[in-house]
């Protein structure tokens, strides 16, 4: 008898420590596939990612619970997100976010639908003011700059009672597709977002930002034709972070190309420091990522400057 509950003891440790444990076990039924991807973040450097959630949730619960788990799994300071198709959505997955806070952009289309941007961010770290879509709008002869104004905020980091970096971060989502309409369309927005920036910093505001987001475009075109264009010609005072991954890609599908970025005004530089950026590949380890939660993969930059803790 002893030996038979040696053995169920034995058992019952080897179970409880292979699988998650704690309420977000609740949302999963025994077919789905829980999302298990190594984490990223660290509680001393600063992690900010941009990720398109395709229309999320695309699948309702199942995905509302993948990306839950997907971003405890990560652990990443801020998510600069696209593509929310529903607010309650968005809403039931803070819920299950206990240590994040969440703001969604304003922006809806003329029918009434809309893909909005927003932010998912700790609670514990920022202190964030100042949301606000940019006003930043203008037109060609192929139409509007911006689908989706640019939705911005100022964050603060805050280390126990002091604040160590603050800066302005906005998300965006740019016109997509391939052909010169769009690409003409993708140009202007680029050059309005460098203006605002220009004329931000010289009218006195402070000197960093960080833009992210899906901008639907390479960064490695040729200069006429590349929308980074107006940053790169400005080698001093800003970074794209993004422009030279080399065999990295952000969209899944089709094209297979690197269309999500992160630029960075060089003030940024001292936060972060000798960091990193890179494409999240985690649909190498949760194969039903491209059904259930994005035809994107996250892009992060991992800020290592500031020694958080």
């Amino acid at each position: 008898m002893k030996i038979i509950s040696g053995i169920v003891i034995i058992l019952f440790i080897i179970i409880s420590c292979s699988t998650r444990t704690g309420p977000e076990e609740n949302n999963h039924n025994n077919t789905t596939e829980i999302p298990d991807v190594d984490k990223v973040g660290s509680a001393a450097t600063l992690e900010i990612a941009t990720w398109n959630l395709e229309y999320f949730p695309q699948l309702s619960d199942e995905t509302i619970n993948a990306v839950k788990d997907l971003i405890r799994d990560l652990d990443i300071d801020i998510f600069a997100v696209q593509e929310i198709a529903s607010i309650s959505g968005f809403e039931q997955l803070l819920d299950s976010l206990p240590d994040y806070n969440g703001q969604l952009s304003s922006d809806q289309y003329s029918d009434g639908s809309y893909q909005k941007t927003g932010f998912i961010y700790k609670t514990a770290l920022f202190s964030v003011s100042n949301l606000q879509m940019l006003d930043i709008q203008a037109s060609n002869v192929y139409g509007t700059a911006f689908p989706r104004l640019p939705f911005s905020g100022y964050f603060s980091v805050k280390k126990g009672s002091q604040t160590v970096f603050d800066f302005q971060l906005v998300v965006l989502h740019l016109k997509a597709y391939g052909d010169q309409e769009n690409i003409e369309r993708r140009k202007l927005a680029a050059q309005q977002i460098e203006t605002y920036i220009s004329s931000q910093i010289q009218g006195g505001a402070d000197t960093d930002f960080i833009v992210l987001g899906d901008w639907n475009d390479s960064a490695t075109d040729a200069p006429e034709s590349n929308i980074f264009q107006p940053f790169f010609d400005k080698p001093l005072s800003y970074n794209l972070l993004t422009a030279n991954l080399p065999g990295q890609y952000s969209y899944i599908l089709y094209s297979q190309s690197m269309i999500d970025h992160i630029l960075v005004t060089d003030s940024v530089d001292d936060a972060y420091g000798d960091g990193q950026t890179k494409v999240l590949y985690l649909d190498n380890t949760y194969t039903k990522y491209p059904t259930v939660v994005s035809d994107h993969r996250p892009v992060v930059a991992i800020f290592d400057g500031l020694k958080l803790n």
